[in-house]
């Protein structure tokens, strides 16, 4: 379903990409997938605040178990230069073998070692 969603999104239909989402994580809310997918969709729209709660809710729905969405979440506080929010979230997903590291690059520059 995320899929059918990111296609719904890119012909202009932001309303059926977001239904199709949320019934996708009304029927799978531990699929960290559904959560990214929805946040890409909505940071696309211009809507980053609600991409950060996509986000959000995906990790209290994974108990902060998923890689993904906590890489994710690190890049979106990174982004808005909330640093130390965004090195929380990085030592957590690369505590969960996150393999790129690119947003742990990013915070060192930035002064905000793991």
């Amino acid at each position: 379903e995320a899929n059918l969603s990111i296609v719904y999104a890119e012909q202009g239909n932001l309303g059926k990409s977001l239904l199709t989402l949320d019934e996708a994580v009304a029927a799978h809310p531990d699929y960290d997938g559904s959560y990214i997918a929805k946040s890409i969709v909505l940071k696309r729209a211009g809507k980053a605040a609600e991409s950060r709660t996509a986000l959000i809710e995906g990790s209290k729905a994974t108990a902060q178990g998923s890689a993904e969405l906590e890489y994710a979440l690190g890049l979106s506080y990174f982004e808005s230069k909330e640093y130390e929010v965004a090195r929380q979230h990085a030592r957590t997903a690369y505590k969960l073998g996150y393999p790129l590291p690119g947003l742990m690059r990013r915070l060192e520059k930035a002064g905000f070692p793991l």
